[in-house]
């Protein structure tokens, strides 16, 4: 019986041993698969944000580009605006008996009322900004205050040329509208458009100088200049705000 007893003593230590081994290599087996997913995630992980670095890089250094084009783009706009402010004072001038100009500088004053170019969203350089940043679908740009500095020029600074744009169109509109209405017209021209109610070149653009609806508005485009001309100034100094940050961000993470 003492032998049988001391067997089974045995017994129950080898098993008590090999629960505790068995134990331990559970445990180790789910330390170690725990460790090789969390490493592998980590892994996945870190390559993504090396990823969306290149991207960021990538797409920065476009846009970078495009803000220089567009700088040029709109510089060039407040020069024109400035032009047009020049002929439309000159032509108030004239219209006051305060200088005297040619039928032709007439002709070309007013026709500044009718044809102009213009800066605005819709002919900005946006499409890098568009695709790669504002629609990527994913954060790309790291530094919020970048970011923030982008979309104020991309969606607020060219968005508020976009209603410059459309209001210098409603004038157009309306000042053709008022040359009908007062039986006015432009020389293109065409010479035979003077026989019709037998007048000249001369006498059809000193009846529009005189008339004071259509001088009035000559005036007011004056004005709306103004501020279309502060809007287009701000709006290139956010530009190039942008390009300096653009440039200090890649140079510092490079």
């Amino acid at each position: 019986l003492p032998a049988v007893i001391l067997r089974s003593h045995e017994h129950m230590i080898i098993f008590n041993l090999w629960s505790k081994i068995k134990a331990r290599n559970l445990i180790a087996e789910f330390l170690i698969v725990t460790l090789s997913v969390t490493a592998a995630l980590a892994g996945d992980k870190y390559l993504a944000h090396l990823s969306t670095l290149e991207q960021e890089e990538v797409a920065l250094k476009l846009i970078h580009e495009d803000l220089k084009r567009n700088y040029n783009d709109i510089q060039w706009a407040i020069t024109e605006i400035e032009r047009e402010d020049s002929v439309f004072v000159i032509l108030l001038r004239h219209a006051a008996k305060d200088t005297a100009l040619t039928d032709s500088m007439v002709n070309a004053g007013f026709k500044d009322l009718l044809h102009f170019r213009y800066f605005d969203r819709t002919v900005a350089n946006t499409h890098n900004y568009d695709s790669k940043i504002k629609n990527a679908g994913k954060q790309v740009i790291q530094r919020d205050s970048l970011s923030q500095v982008l979309s104020t020029y991309y969606d607020l600074c060219l968005n508020n040329l976009t209603l410059w744009t459309e209001g210098r169109k409603d004038n157009v509109f309306a000042f053709s509208r008022l040359m009908i209405q007062e039986s006015a017209y432009l020389y293109h021209g065409h010479l035979f458009i003077h026989q019709i109610q037998g007048t000249t070149v001369n006498e059809v653009l000193g009846e529009m100088t005189s008339n004071i609806r259509i001088m009035g508005m000559v005036s007011d485009q004056l004005s709306y200049n103004k501020y279309h001309r502060e809007a287009l100034v701000w709006t290139n100094e956010k530009v190039f705000s942008s390009i300096k940050t653009i440039e200090d961000y890649l140079n510092k993470n490079n």
